[in-house]
């Protein structure tokens, strides 16, 4: 019995002297036991403990708190080499009060593993039956204890414990936690006690099925003894008929004489029966049958019937019937509540969107008007949006004053927000002065001296991003994202795009854009080349985030266990400086759609066409840099849609063909 805390362990002295002792009691040990207390926001988690490999970030073990599903995930790495992922369910532990959790990971040293989850001193969950759990390695110095205590702290929560107990019993662990657990005094107060405050439910439960058990075999036994008696009578009735010489007369009736599906009766008379009519649509004497051959002819109800179905739906006659189908095109509503005229841009009449925009139906039915790509206004009155950050060029004379009809304050850098820090009517992001103060944006300290780089004089001309992605909290299933980026540099080449469908980071699709050819420069673990032209790639990843899924995704193409390149611009043009992009997405994972467009100003440069994908079914959107400086995205829109675009049965329609062919 050890136990010991994480968040004490500070040096890495301290570190391979407890890993060396978790990979001990992993060996040696019977059962090992997490225990926490945390504080988390609503809809809110993350990692809570982890054992990784320095070198490949392999998950050893793993225990993250997903509150948006309410459940506690445990990953680790089975016998075998492959990753295990264990789901136990949990109460909300997301609700911005103290919550209290013990994993038990047991059965160290039996054939299977077991697991189970105590939330606030309450059984919420186990699983048993598990693969094993694989050794850690000998050199302690390989394996990195993290927590999450500065992820919680950084959501606005807290990790106010983690402990780690080397064997022992679930009440010791509970004392650990001031959960009260039946004492220790005996071997039969440990399990006594374990069986009452741990297993009580379950116990009442089993309890319960015993004594409802229990009563439904007293009433079979009351059933088979009725069914004794009464078979008893049945005998001797049987036996005194048999002595009497009681003998059944045979039936001229069985077996049926008459013609199939004739009914049959018995008589006096010879032969001893007589047969029913012959079925509808036959002649004959009951015994023998033929089939009259009629003719007849299908009344088309559609048309004899005035108001057969309800006004504007499809009816269709079938073989002396009918039934109602849907409401006929340009139509919506059912047979009960009737089909009305379905709200359109084309049933119009007049087009009140200004000759650069186009019709927009919204979810409730209202019409509205858009600008056009590359222009910008309320709909009815557009100007041109050099940099489509959503604000023209010139101010409109809109009606109703709608902020996006007055003039952009940046004509040629994306500025969506209008952001003015200074109020002088320019742009921050144009404005060489943009606090005022009289000194222009640049760099004031060009010059670094570097003591221990070998090199006298170092020039610090250009800032770097660090690699990877924003995403929002929200998932989506059917969406149309689009957005506009803009590279304000000229001195850089590397990707900029955006993601979504995002479950994980080892699991989301993202659009990237390459200006330049150029082949990675680390070719560790291989060798990564990236092409000009945007690019549409599916990331199932394996490793996770890490040197492989950094190669995958720079190089253009497949690689497998980590990346699929789903489509490539054919045109492999790369990005132009200082100019601005718009895309277009639309996303429709019930069914696997995906299509992409681009625009340079008003003119569409790229269409990826459909593309069907359903590696991810729905997920989060985002923006994505790899290695790129000074990306400016703006005027990022997205709706939820669910309907899938008319493009997708004339793309299916074409596949069939070809599979036929």
């Amino acid at each position: 019995w050890n136990n010991m805390n994480v968040l004490s362990l500070e040096d890495v002295k301290q570190t391979v002297a407890a890993v060396e002792k978790i990979s001990l009691a992993l060996k040696t040990l019977s059962d090992v036991y997490v225990m926490s207390s945390f504080r988390l926001p609503p809809k809110l988690g993350g990692v809570l403990l982890g054992l990784y490999n320095k070198q490949d970030n392999k998950k050893y073990l793993e225990v993250a708190i997903m509150s948006k599903i309410n459940k506690v995930l445990v990953r680790y790495v089975r016998e075998d080499g492959k990753l295990h992922t264990v789901n136990l369910q949990s109460p909300n532990l997301a609700d911005g009060r103290s919550q209290s959790v013990i994993l038990r990971v047991g059965g160290l040293r039996r054939e299977y593993l077991s697991l189970e989850l105590y939330v606030n001193c309450r059984l919420a969950d186990s699983a048993q039956r598990l693969p094993l759990l694989v050794s850690l390695p000998r050199d302690a110095e390989l394996v990195e204890i993290r927590n999450g205590h500065k992820a919680y702290t950084r959501m606005q929560g807290s990790v106010e414990y983690i402990k780690l107990a080397l064997g022992g019993t679930v009440a010791q662990a509970g004392a650990l936690t001031d959960c009260p657990f039946q004492g220790d005094a005996s071997s039969y107060n440990i399990v006594n006690g374990e069986v009452n405050s741990i297993l009580g439910d379950h116990t009442k439960a089993l309890i319960g099925q015993l004594i409802i058990f229990n009563q439904i075999l007293g009433e079979l036994r009351e059933d088979i003894r009725e069914q004794v008696k009464e078979m008893s009578l049945i005998r001797n009735a049987i036996l005194e008929c048999q002595m009497c010489g009681f003998h059944e007369p045979r039936s001229r009736c069985q077996p049926n004489p008459c013609f199939n599906g004739v009914g049959c009766m018995e008589t006096f008379d010879f032969p001893g029966y007589r047969c029913g009519p012959c079925p509808e649509g036959m002649i004959g004497n009951g015994t023998h049958c033929q089939d009259i051959d009629e003719e007849c002819s299908d009344i088309d109800e559609c048309l004899d019937l005035a108001n057969a179905c309800t006004p504007n739906s499809i009816c269709i006659n079938t073989i002396g019937s009918y039934r109602c189908g849907q409401c006929k095109v340009g139509y919506v509503g059912n047979q009960t509540a009737g089909c009305s005229p379905r709200k359109s841009c084309a049933t119009l009449s007049f087009n009140p969107c200004d000759t650069n925009a186009h019709c927009v139906i919204q979810r409730n039915g209202d019409v509205t008007c858009a600008c056009n790509v590359g222009w910008a206004g309320n709909g009815h009155t557009c100007g041109k949006d050099t940099d489509i950050d959503g604000y023209p060029d010139r101010s409109l004379p809109c009606m109703d004053n709608d902020k996006h009809c007055k003039q952009d304050n940046c004509i040629f850098t994306p500025n969506s927000g209008q952001e003015d820090a200074d109020n002088d009517g320019i742009g921050d992001q144009c404005d060489e002065d943009a606090d005022g103060d009289g000194i222009k944006n640049v760099e004031v300290c060009l010059w670094t001296i570097r003591a221990y780089s070998g090199a006298k004089r170092l020039v610090d001309l250009q800032t770097q991003t660090v690699n990877g992605f924003s995403t929002g909290y929200t998932a989506f299933n059917g969406v149309d994202f689009e957005g506009t980026f803009h590279v304000n540099t000229v001195t850089d080449d590397d990707y900029a795009g955006f993601i979504f469908g995002y479950q994980d980071s080892s699991s989301f699709y993202v659009v990237m854009w390459k200006q330049t050819e150029q082949t990675y420069w680390q070719s560790i673990p291989f060798r990564a080349m990236a092409e000009p032209g945007l690019q549409l790639k599916a990331v199932k990843s394996r490793t996770g985030p890490g040197e492989f899924l950094r190669n995958a995704l720079w190089h253009t193409g497949d690689t497998d266990g980590e990346v699929k390149l789903l489509w490539k611009d054919p045109r492999n043009v790369g990005w132009q400086d200082k100019t601005s992009y718009r895309w277009q997405l639309s996303h429709r994972p019930q069914v696997g759609y995906i299509r992409v467009k681009l625009y340079e100003g008003t003119e569409m440069v790229a269409d990826s066409n459909v593309v069907i994908d359903t590696s991810m079914r729905g997920g989060r959107l985002g923006v994505f840099c790899f290695s790129q400086e000074n990306i400016i995205w703006s005027n990022l829109r997205y709706r939820c849609n669910d309907t899938v675009p008319e493009d997708f049965s004339t793309h299916r329609k074409q596949v069939l063909m070809h599979i036929k062919v």
